[in-house]
């Protein structure tokens, strides 16, 4: 069974969005999952590999973009392109979801208390409620 979790942000800032999918990717990893970051387009893709490397002192996601990635990478970001290999997670931080949704066995997606942000978050979580799936929402704070 497919599911969707939809992480609710108390903060405005889009990049503590950012900051959550890399903390979710790590343990995600530790738990040897695949994961693919689906990113707003190429320069979020772009921040987003920095990011990876430096959200947090001491961390270390091997991964790689879309672009150049080897289809043993653990973790590829990309912006709505084909992440190459099936993965199990799908963090999604583009504003709507993807075609090939239903190929992941999990959909992660990270929401800040951005109005445009929520705004968008509620049509993917109608859209996958029209698609028969059930998500779920945690709210985080801090």
């Amino acid at each position: 069974m497919q599911r969707i979790d939809f992480y609710l942000l108390d903060t405005t800032d889009v990049r503590d969005a950012d900051t959550y999918a890399c903390r979710l990717a790590e343990k995600a990893y530790r738990m040897r999952h695949t994961i693919y970051f689906n990113a707003a387009d190429p320069a979020h893709a772009e921040v987003l590999d920095q990011l990876l490397w430096t959200f947090r002192q001491g961390s270390f996601l091997p991964h790689s973009l879309v672009s150049t990635q080897h289809f043993d990478d653990p973790i590829v970001v990309g912006d709505n392109a084909a992440p190459g290999v099936p993965r199990d997670l799908l963090i999604n931080l583009a504003a709507h979801p993807r075609d090939d949704f239903a190929a992941y066995s999990r959909i992660a997606e990270i929401v800040s208390n951005d109005p445009q942000h929520k705004r968008a978050a509620r049509a993917r979580y109608r859209f996958y409620r029209e698609h028969g799936l059930e998500p779920r929402s945690h709210h985080i704070s801090g």
